[in-house]
């Protein structure tokens, strides 16, 4: 209250224009100062204490800043899977509240980021089916081209080589018109009828080839051959299937007649 007064003789002073010197307006300052601070503290001279404090009226309301976790704040950190060993319910809701303000920027930041790449794969997905058929094409006229290339140049070889053949041809009838007729090669009956068999080598083949008839054509042979003197398994099959030819025509010409 004496403060209160004190002000009031402040405002009167202003009001009334008369003028305090500066040790004056310093010295009740001091004594204001040292009122208010006496009727905050009572008598007491040590720091004095709120009632509510003494009273508990405080603790654990919304006020008290030292109060424990509440189930709501408790079930947030549970919820973003967070733990907050040792703290108040102020620092609790702190480290959810930072959580959740970091988890809005990662979801940003990767919103923005997918953003980014639709828009790069709207742009490339275009220009590289564009490049792709580009070289499909390319490939395409080429392959066309030299399919043409290689089918005139196979052309031109037939034309030149039918005309060469044409030449060649010409030029053999040519030459064989001109010849004179060449006689045919000698057969193996033509060779066989000038082959001298005698009358010993004749009778040697007879007796061996009766009893060896049965047997395989090459072991026939070879053993007709080893009885007949001067005569190779070659030549006396070769006989036999002469002998065999002049009788068959012998009895077709005893027929015709």
């Amino acid at each position: 209250m004496r403060a209160a007064a004190r002000l009031a003789f402040v405002a009167v002073a202003v009001a009334t224009c008369r003028a305090l010197t500066d040790e004056e307006r310093d010295a009740l300052e001091r004594e204001t100062l040292a009122e208010t601070l006496a009727a905050g503290r009572g008598d007491r001279e040590e720091q004095g204490v709120r009632d509510q404090w003494l009273e508990g009226s405080g603790v654990g309301s919304r006020d008290d800043m030292k109060r424990p976790i509440s189930k709501r704040v408790l079930n947030s950190l549970r919820q973003h899977g967070l733990t907050c060993a040792g703290c108040t319910n102020e620092e609790a809701t702190k480290v959810v509240n930072a959580f959740v303000r970091s988890e809005k920027k990662r979801i940003a930041a990767e919103v923005a980021a997918e953003e980014r790449r639709r828009r790069i794969l709207a742009f490339l997905v275009p220009l590289i089916g564009a490049c792709v058929l580009g070289a499909f094409a390319y490939l395409a006229i080429s392959s066309v081209t030299e399919q043409d290339d290689a089918d005139f140049s196979r052309l031109d070889d037939e034309v030149r080589a039918a005309i060469r053949e044409s030449q060649t041809y010409a030029e053999a009838m040519a030459e064989a018109r001109a010849a004179p007729p060449e006689k045919a090669a000698p057969t193996w009956r033509d060779r066989e009828e000038l082959e001298e068999w005698t009358d010993r080598q004749e009778k040697q083949f007879r007796k061996a080839l009766g009893p060896l008839l049965g047997l395989a054509p090459k072991e026939r042979w070879r053993l007709v051959a080893d009885q007949v003197d001067g005569k190779t398994k070659q030549e006396c099959a070769a006989h036999y299937k002469l002998q065999q030819i002049l009788e068959r025509e012998a009895a077709e010409g005893k027929k015709d007649v």
